[in-house]
C-alpha cells in the first residue's frame, strides 16, 4: 500500500531518482461522486530495445559502460544553475553549497522550471554525446481503479524477445577499394569500345552524307 506522500519511479539507475520522479506519473486515490475512495491500479508494459552505434568522427559516441547521456545533460544543467545562483537543491548531483534560505530555494526552483521544464536550456556546449551501447526501456501504461482503496503498480515485460538496432558500415575499406577498382576497370574498358564504335558510326554517316551531296551536285541517281 502506498501513502499519498510516497512515490515510485521505474528508471535507469544512472539517472537521478528525483529526476525520474519529476518526469513520472501520479497514482493516487480517486474520489467518486458519492465520496467513495477508489485505489489506483497502474499496469506498466515494458518493451526492451538495445542500440549499438559506431563511434565515427562525424558522429561521436561514448563507449564507456557507465556513461549516460541524460545524466550528463542533467549534470550540465545543474552546474549551470549552481554557478548562476551560488547554491544547489538536495537532489542536484553536483558540488556546491545547499540553498538555506526560502528566497534562494525559490529562485533555484524557478530557474530549473524555466530552463528544464520549459526547454530553454541550450545543451550544445555540454558536449554530451550519445552512448555507443545503450539499453532503452519503452513503457505503455494503463490505469484502472479498484475498491480496495490501495495503490497497486504492476510492471511486466511485453515478451521474452527484444529489439536490437545495430549501426554498421555498408562497405568496409577493402570492399570499397575493390568496388572502386572494379568500376574503374569497367568504365575504362567501356570507353575504349565506345570510342571505336562511335568512330565507325561517324565514318559511316560521313560517307552517306558525302554520297548524297555528290549525287545532288552531279544529279546522279541513287543506287
Amino acid at each position: 500500500m502506498l501513502k499519498s506522500s510516497q512515490a515510485v519511479a521505474v528508471h535507469n539507475p544512472l539517472v537521478p531518482v528525483t529526476q525520474a520522479i519529476e518526469n513520472g506519473f501520479n497514482c493516487m486515490q480517486k474520489l467518486t461522486k458519492n465520496k467513495k475512495k477508489l485505489g489506483c491500479h497502474r499496469l506498466i508494459l515494458v518493451a526492451f530495445q538495445k542500440i549499438k552505434l559506431i563511434n565515427r568522427q562525424d558522429h561521436e559516441c561514448s563507449p564507456h559502460p557507465l556513461y549516460n547521456t541524460e545524466a550528463c545533460r542533467s549534470t550540465c544543467l545543474h552546474k549551470h544553475v549552481v554557478h548562476r545562483h551560488g547554491c544547489k537543491l538536495p537532489y542536484m548531483n553536483v558540488e556546491g553549497p545547499e540553498c538555506r534560505t526560502p528566497e534562494k530555494v525559490k529562485a533555484v526552483e524557478e530557474s530549473m522550471r524555466y530552463l528544464f521544464f520549459n526547454g530553454h536550456f541550450n545543451y550544445t556546449p555540454c558536449g554530451c554525446v550519445p552512448e555507443c551501447f545503450s539499453s532503452i526501456y519503452r513503457q505503455n501504461t494503463d490505469t484502472t481503479w479498484n475498491t480496495n482503496r490501495n495503490a497497486i503498480m504492476k510492471v511486466y515485460f511485453a515478451g521474452t524477445e527484444y529489439e536490437e538496432v545495430v549501426e554498421s558500415y555498408s562497405f568496409s575499406s577493402s570492399n570499397l577499394v575493390s568496388r572502386i577498382g572494379g568500376f574503374m576497370g569497367l568504365l575504362l574498358g567501356a570507353s575504349v569500345l565506345s570510342l571505336l564504335q562511335a568512330g565507325e558510326l561517324v565514318l559511316h554517316k560521313a560517307r552517306r552524307i558525302l554520297y548524297w551531296v555528290l549525287c545532288a551536285v552531279l544529279r546522279c541517281e541513287a543506287e
